[in-house]
């Protein structure tokens, strides 16, 4: 699943609804255009529009099995 980030702007908030899980891992790119977050059972990237043509993922994942998650998302 790809979000297109909002524009930025001069008060951008964070999310509304707090992260219920620390993630395990995080790492990214010193220059902003990308950060990786791993929650153990699931992997989040977050990419600028250029970084995400530029690493493909779609391409790179595009034999993988496509799984709804949103009911496994909502439990506690």
């Amino acid at each position: 699943m790809y979000c297109a980030p909002p524009p930025p702007t001069p008060r951008s908030r964070p999310c509304p609804t707090p992260a219920r899980k620390r993630a395990h891992h995080i790492e990214g790119h010193r220059g902003g255009t990308w950060l990786l977050m791993d929650f153990s059972a699931v992997v989040v990237h977050v990419f600028t529009d250029e970084a995400r043509k530029f690493y493909d993922l779609e391409r790179l994942w595009s034999d993988a099995e496509e799984m709804d998650i949103s009911e496994a998302l909502m439990k506690d």
